[in-house]
């Protein structure tokens, strides 16, 4: 291995320690408590090597939300896309939720963090980039699902990115909402599996033919 190779594989190490480090401070505290300093300590690493890798925390926020992100669209594609549009959408719907719920306190936390608005002002182009090219990919792997639905004649014939927009709407919305509602202590976990059953076939009745 050569020293260039040696160095980007250090590199990596640590940039893993530090999100690591990240995240699980984030799980067991508010967002805005936690500092690049404590995230440094918690990763065994100095402070100045924490922003050779992230420019800010917004940075973190961002590698982190692609990392889980990865993760899940990773699973989604292990379904069978021989699979009918009904059997793929609540598969699809259920791995989203079970992800989301893994990380409800850190993700409902960002959540109201994004509503600022300044979320990717903070990020340097590298992190935009590739913020925006997740989400670019994101819109194409939905995209393709409603298209070959729509194809096979299983769903109803309108504009598929209306069609998509109104699908990830009330994912997103209902898995806020059931954060909301854990937060509350209107709902424990028992609850989840009934409740996203219930979203599954929200989603279906609104997209059938």
């Amino acid at each position: 291995m050569s020293i260039d190779e040696r160095k980007a594989r250090q590199f990596k190490q640590r940039e893993a320690a530090i999100i690591a480090a990240a995240l699980a401070l984030f799980r067991s505290n508010s967002l805005a408590s936690v500092t690049i300093e404590q995230i440094a300590k918690h990763a065994d690493i100095g402070k100045g090597t924490v922003y050779k890798h992230f420019k800010s925390k917004d940075e973190i926020y961002a590698r982190i939300l692609i990392n889980l992100n990865r993760a899940m669209r990773a699973e989604i594609n292990t379904i069978d896309n021989n699979l009918s549009f009904r059997a793929r959408l609540d598969y699809i719907i259920e791995i989203i939720w079970r992800h989301d719920m893994q990380d409800a306190q850190f993700l409902h936390q960002l959540n109201q963090h994004l509503k600022s608005g300044n979320f990717q002002k903070n990020l340097g182009d590298k992190m935009l980039q590739a913020f925006n090219q997740l989400q670019d990919e994101d819109t194409q792997l939905y995209m393709q699902l409603l298209t070959d639905a729509q194809n096979r004649g299983e769903i109803v014939n309108e504009p598929l990115d209306t069609l998509l927009y109104c699908a990830t709407s009330a994912i997103d919305g209902a898995i806020l909402y059931y954060w909301q509602m854990q937060a509350g202590g209107i709902v424990t976990e028992k609850d989840s599996a009934r409740y996203l059953k219930a979203l599954q076939n929200f989603i279906y009745r609104a997209l059938r033919k």
